[in-house]
């Protein structure tokens, strides 16, 4: 989840950055790509659709809302993996295990003969 969020807005805040101050075009989408990538392989964050997310920003970027309706988006993605994170944790916690002692009684169990 770390790599997600830290590669879209990085990337996304970079593509905005260069939209505003190159205008749009070749040199601000190539300037965004490169640095993303620099970026992302200090970071050790890897995540290539990012790089799209720097292209797009960066090609048409066009006011504040659209970087702070991506970084809703985002974090929204992060409430919803978080949660059900968090629900995969409780339910394994949670849910009885069934251990070989447990098999085991309940074979023998199948197996004692039954009056007839």
């Amino acid at each position: 989840m770390r790599t997600l969020i830290l590669s879209q807005i990085l990337a996304a805040g970079l593509g905005f950055g260069f939209y505003k101050l190159l205008g749009p075009g070749y040199l601000s989408a190539a300037l965004a790509m490169v640095l993303v990538i620099g970026a992302l392989i200090i970071l050790d964050s890897l995540h290539p659709p990012a790089i799209a997310t720097a292209l797009n920003f960066s090609f048409k970027g066009d006011d504040e809302s659209n970087l702070l309706l991506f970084g809703l988006a985002v974090g929204l993605v992060a409430v919803l993996v978080t949660l059900q994170r968090t629900s995969k944790w409780l339910l394994l916690r949670l849910t009885p295990v069934e251990t070989e002692a447990n098999d085991a009684k309940e074979d023998a169990h199948e197996r004692a003969p039954t009056p007839d």
